[in-house]
């Protein structure tokens, strides 16, 4: 008799167990998780960068944010889906009107979906095999940016990705960067001493994906003035007038050096 209630007892309590972590699960991703940002690195504080670009918005943006929902969805990605709809709300509360925000449910076969679709948001494939949508769509005019895929891999380059595309349609015109390098980081097509030619660096193609790359020769005694920001990477013996001209150039918003030391 006794090793019969012991099992009711056990059955009883792993059942209460189950409904415990259904509730704290369902609480989870009802919360909002900028109530407080105990995260490590405080993913969900917004930058200083950024609040200037948001504040900074002269005309509206759009920001279309599509986010799937049901109970078919896993609980990790329902929280993360929060987690990317409470930051889209933290843009929205320093942008003010200048950031117009529209959520939308892609439900199978319906118009949300179509729109996703049409927006180039591409859907997850569940375990289930269900499809789930998690992608936004950023315009002003005729520009438009769109992340096809927020996934939590990059949740770490969340708010990164996202003002990115808010400053790309906010801003048609491209931040020209210069580049005074004493290494062959934008490429070379033949090196007389190794009779080679060399393929540019990866830092060269990214910064090529974001912004207008100049490069300023390390003999330039002036640095142009359209050049918003000059970036020196490993400076070879540079003449005294190339020194002047990098540190003392008026319309330079910073000056770095990169070494391989």
């Amino acid at each position: 008799m006794r090793k019969h209630e012991q099992l009711i007892y056990s059955a009883v309590g792993l059942v209460a167990l189950f409904l415990i972590m259904v509730a704290v699960n369902y609480l989870l991703t009802r919360v909002p998780s900028r109530i407080a940002d105990l995260t490590d690195g405080k993913l969900y504080t917004l930058s200083d960068g950024t609040k200037k670009v948001l504040r900074g918005l002269q005309s509206p943006v759009t920001l279309k944010l599509y986010v799937s929902q049901g109970e078919g969805v896993p609980v990790p990605l329902r929280s993360f889906a929060q987690r990317v709809e409470d930051l889209v709300r933290e843009f929205k509360s320093v942008a003010g009107s200048n950031l117009i925000v529209e959520r939308y449910n892609p439900k199978p076969d319906s118009e949300e979906e179509d729109a996703a679709q049409l927006d180039g948001i591409d859907p997850q494939q569940l375990m289930s095999g269900e499809q789930f949508y998690l992608g936004a769509s950023v315009s002003q005019l005729e520009r438009k940016q769109v992340l096809p895929n927020i996934a939590p891999q990059r949740e770490r380059l969340l708010e990164y990705d996202l003002i990115r595309a808010v400053a790309r349609v906010a801003s048609p015109e491209r931040p020209k960067v210069g580049v005074m390098a004493g290494l062959p980081v934008m490429g070379e097509r033949f090196n007389p001493f190794t009779r080679q030619s060399s393929e540019p660096w990866y830092l060269a193609s990214e910064l090529k994906r974001e912004y207008e790359v100049r490069e300023v020769p390390m003999s330039a005694k002036e640095i142009p003035k359209d050049v918003n920001v000059l970036l020196l990477i490993h400076p070879r013996d540079p003449s005294p007038e190339t020194e002047y001209a990098a540190s003392g150039t008026p319309n330079s918003l910073f000056a770095r050096e990169i070494t391989s030391r």
